[in-house]
C-alpha cells in the first residue's frame, strides 16, 4: 500500500474486471463505476453534485476510490464554493489526465463508452 496515495502497489485481478496488459475496465457495464469512467474518458470533470444529478449516485468518492484501485490515476482538485447563506464549503473535483485516457485505444474507448451509456439507459428504464 502506497502511504502517500492510499492505493495498492499492484493492480487487483479478479473476475469482475476485464484486463489487458495496459488497463482495466469495469466488467459490469450498467454500473455507476463504468459510467463514471466513461465520463472521465469523455474528458468530463466530476463533482459530487454533478454525479448525483447525472449518475444518480451519492457515492462518487467511493467510485473514484474503486477506479484508483483498478489502476486509474484520477486526479483530485480541492475547491470551495459559497452557499446560499454566505458560508463557504469545500468540495472535490475529479478528472482523468489525457495520458491516462490515451491508455485505451480511441476506437476501443469509443465503443466501450457507447456500450456503457446504452446499458445505463436500459437500466434506468427498468
Amino acid at each position: 500500500m502506497n502511504k502517500k496515495t492510499g492505493r495498492p502497489e499492484e493492480q487487483p485481478k479478479n473476475k469482475q474486471e476485464t484486463e489487458s496488459a495496459h488497463y482495466i475496465l469495469p466488467a459490469k457495464l450498467d454500473s455507476v463505476i463504468a459510467e463514471a469512467l466513461a465520463r472521465f474518458f469523455l474528458g468530463e470533470d466530476q463533482t459530487h453534485l454533478g454525479a448525483l444529478d447525472e449518475m444518480s449516485t451519492t457515492r462518487l468518492a467511493g467510485r473514484v476510490f474503486d477506479l484508483r484501485r483498478m489502476g486509474w490515476d484520477i486526479q483530485t482538485e480541492r475547491a470551495t464554493c459559497r452557499t446560499r447563506d454566505g458560508r463557504t464549503t469545500p468540495y472535490a473535483r475529479y478528472h482523468l489526465p489525457q495520458s491516462e485516457i490515451d491508455r485505451v485505444p480511441a476506437d476501443k474507448r469509443a465503443a466501450w463508452i457507447e456500450t456503457v451509456f446504452k446499458a445505463r439507459a436500459k437500466r434506468r428504464l427498468a
